[in-house]
């Protein structure tokens, strides 16, 4: 509207000016009678002036035509001439007329034009007042659906004056990856206050964070169940925990131009500390080396030299330094080293990152611990032994927004003199997940049939009688899968479903058998969640965790449970070592060799009943939580922990289309579970074990349930 005001008045203007230069170069001439005399026309010849303006003449004079100035114009004017005093001649109103009847119609259209131009205004601000007010009715009905993803830290302090605080070493690398992120505006970082006793701690200052206190009572579920850091999203039923994971979270939240930190197609640090050297390497191995040196730090505040607990303490944590210093030592090899050579034009890539030539996640966390180990530690006594290192770290430091994000760290100076200290010595091998030159901590078993016969002499002479229940607990149970919704139902191929919901449906019965209502029962190890959300659906009364570290196996359980409206699971992204809730039931289906273990020993922290069919028995390797064997009885006996190995690797050759050695392989897949069960009822459990039905669901058909005694 105001475009056409604006327009139009200009046009206005426009056809003024044209006008006005056609009536100033065609100038109507007044009609003059020639046979008047000179005095009638008086200002022909003399001065005057016009003494009455232009003006109509009357009715009568125009009809009567008595006087014929009117006659021509039917308007007259007087004028006063110097000699012949006041004369009336005709005059041209016309132009005038128009030009008055054209602005009448300009200031109409102005003032109609401003009318409509009011009425649309305040039109629009009542519907614009009526949009809002729904748009905040919405907010307001949803406002518990509109969550920001969250960061929880740990933290040992309130935050001072001066905006520092004291926080433990993975909270410190978390601080510094918002910082090079600018700390995203998706993210709500929570600094959860927990008594610090004995635990090791470093100053950071906070200043420029939107950081917001909680205290660990005020967690809730599932943060509450996992040791912090935890990330959590904005769906408010999942968790990711463990520090390569949860910062691996916060990237993804803080836009795309961060993405290529995650590596080539998005799989830096995506595998677990247990399966990948490297991410332990960054996750554990460099924390524990911060955490040494603040130890030092703390028992001896300002120490000139170190005893012989400081030296091991320090040896171990400059190993990593050094195992660090010969992976960048290495040439580059990852997935996509083909590509590399290809863009770089080069046979052999050498490292510039710690990953391959671009800066990754991985350089952001190893960045923060090796540069608080040389603030703690004289560097300038070490840089002549870490040359690939120091070249690393210069790299690193100089890219955008690294350094203002190193400014956060206030690691304490030790000043330990190293003048004479030798540093350790490790292996010249890469530190890569699929690097063949990788540490082999653990040297694969090989058994031959005789080694494997005088071990099973072994069993028979101590007499160990292994007995199964005749069916499987819950056998009495209906369980009706044509009633089932269909996402309840396994995403497997069809060759595999119908065996696959055998296994299932022997579970999800003796869970039934043992659970009740209002308990916590956790699915570990739950890949896609199929057990777990088979077992939420038929027991809406009782809470499910999903528990895995696969990130890609927890993306289709998502979109299970979300096709679903399960509104009983949560589900949370980490391993054992991070999770600490409390639950009633665990079960896990086919969880590998070690972790069938684990998931029992974590049941009995938490006197929790559990229902497992393990898998992988060759698998079992002694690890730093679980010892072999198990149970009192068998070590007690004169069967070894090589004894013991002997039989779960020959438990594997149960598959009766493969193997000839079936009847053995059964047995000794018998004793390994039996010495599970022992195991158990020392620890005041009543357990069972069958077989799946059918049997041949599976060849890993081995069922055990545990339900504590005093339940």
């Amino acid at each position: 509207m105001l475009l056409g005001i604006i327009f139009l008045g200009g046009l206005t203007i426009f056809v003024l000016v044209i006008e006005s230069n056609w009536t100033n170069n065609n100038t109507r001439n007044l009609p003059v009678n020639s046979e008047r005399n000179s005095s009638e026309s008086c200002w022909l010849d003399e001065d005057y002036e016009i003494v009455e303006e232009c003006r109509p003449c009357s009715a009568f004079e125009v009809t009567s035509k008595i006087n014929k100035i009117c006659s021509e114009t039917r308007y007259k004017e007087a004028v006063l001439c110097k000699r012949s005093g006041k004369k009336y001649r005709s005059c041209d109103k016309v132009k005038w007329l128009e030009e008055k009847k054209f602005w009448q119609f300009e200031w109409s259209v102005f003032l109609i034009g401003c009318l409509a131009s009011g009425v649309v205004y305040i039109r629009q601000k009542i519907l614009d007042h009526r949009l809002l007010r729904r748009i905040q009715r919405q907010i307001a009905n949803n406002y518990k659906n509109m969550k920001l993803a969250s960061l929880y830290l740990t933290a040992y302090s309130r935050i001072k004056e001066d905006s520092t605080l004291e926080v433990p070493t993975e909270s410190v690398i978390s601080l510094f990856l918002l910082k090079y992120l600018n700390h995203p505006i998706d993210v709500n970082v929570n600094l959860v206050l927990v008594s610090k006793n004995d635990e090791i701690s470093m100053v950071v200052n906070v200043e420029g964070f939107n950081c917001r206190e909680l205290s660990e009572e005020s967690l809730r579920r599932p943060v509450a169940d996992c040791h912090l850091p935890v990330f959590t999203a904005n769906d408010g039923y999942s968790c990711v925990a463990g520090l390569c994971s949860v910062l691996r979270g916060v990237i993804k939240y803080s836009g795309e131009e961060y993405n290529s930190l995650l590596g080539f197609r998005g799989g830096c640090l995506t595998a677990c500390a247990e399966v990948s050297l490297w991410t332990k390497f960054c996750e554990v191995d460099l924390v524990n080396s911060v955490n040494q040196l603040l130890m030092i730090e703390k028992t001896k505040p300002v120490p000139s030299s170190c005893d012989d607990s400081c030296d091991s303490l320090l040896s171990k944590s400059l190993s990593n330094v050094c195992r660090f210093e010969e992976h960048m030592k290495e040439f580059v090899r990852v997935h996509n080293i083909g590509k590399i050579r290809h863009e770089t034009n080069q046979r052999t890539v050498e490292h510039r990152f710690a990953e391959n030539n671009s800066m990754t996640l991985a350089d952001l966390i190893i960045l923060p611990c090796i540069h608080i180990i040389f603030r703690m530690v004289d560097f300038m006594d070490l840089k002549k032994s870490f040359p690939f290192v120091l070249k690393w770290y210069n790299l690193v430091c100089a890219q955008n927004c690294v350094s203002d994000a190193l400014i956060l760290l206030k690691p304490p100076a030790m000043g330990i003199e190293l003048e004479n200290f030798l540093l350790p010595t490790v292996p010249s091998q890469s530190l890569y997940k699929s690097d063949p030159k990788r540490y082999r901590p653990r040297s694969k078993l090989f058994t031959n049939q005789g080694e494997v016969e005088s071990v099973l002499e072994v069993v028979d002479q101590i007499a160990l009688t292994v007995s199964h229940s005749p069916l499987p607990a819950g056998h009495n149970r209906s369980l009706n899968w044509k009633i089932l919704p269909v996402q309840v139902k396994p995403t497997v191929p069809d060759s595999r479903l119908k065996r696959k919901m055998q296994q299932l449906d022997n579970l999800c019965k003796a869970v039934l058998e043992v659970a009740k209502p209002g308990d916590t029962i956790v699915d570990f190890c739950c890949g896609s969640g199929h057990l777990g959300i088979l077992v939420a659906y038929l027991l809406p009364d009782c809470t499910v965790l999903l528990l895995d570290n696969n990130e890609e196996s927890l993306t289709y359980a998502h979109k299970r449970v979300a096709n679903l409206h399960l509104k009983n699971v949560m589900i949370l992204q980490c391993n054992l070592d991070y999770f600490r809730g409390n639950f009633k039931v665990g079960m896990s289906l086919h969880a590998c060799g070690v972790a069938t273990d684990l998931v029992i020993q974590t049941c009995q922290k938490k006197t929790a009943a559990f229902v497992v069919c393990p898998c992988c028995y060759g698998g079992l390797q002694k690890n730093h939580k679980i010892n072999y064997p198990r149970s009192r009885c068998f070590r007690e006996s004169s069967i070894s922990e090589r004894h013991f190995f002997v039989l779960g690797h020959c438990a594997d050759q149960t598959h009766k289309k493969i193997y000839k050695k079936s009847e053995q392989g059964e047995r000794c897949m018998s004793l390994v579970d039996y010495d599970r069960c022992l195991q158990a009822e020392d620890s005041g459990y009543s357990v069972s074990v069958a077989k799946l039905v059918p049997s041949d669901c599976t060849p890993k058909n081995n069922l055990l349930v545990g339900v504590p005694q005093k339940c």
